[in-house]
């Protein structure tokens, strides 16, 4: 449902001409499933920004998650996320 949702959102709320953002793939069970596990872990690898987790500073790194996502793909999915149809407002 997560999955299905997400996808219609961006579907629905895809603006014409975002020509910075990259192309919207459709995502999958797995992916959400990775993506929630992501944000569960972010507190306990507390950061200044969403972007600092995918820091490639020596002092700051944690490579992990770039090995799960690219920036770019978590802040769509993030900014996609969507557990509901907005039909049933």
């Amino acid at each position: 449902m997560i999955v299905d949702e997400t996808n219609r959102f961006h579907r629905n709320s895809a603006r014409i001409g975002q020509s910075h953002a990259a192309p919207w793939i459709d995502t999958t069970t797995n992916e959400i499933y990775i993506f929630l596990a992501t944000v569960m872990l972010m507190p306990h690898l507390k950061k200044n920004r969403i972007r600092d987790y995918w820091s490639t500073d020596r002092l700051i790194a944690t490579p992990i998650f770039a090995e799960l996502f690219t920036r770019d793909r978590f802040r769509a999915l993030l900014t996609n996320l969507h557990f509901r149809d907005n039909i049933w407002r």
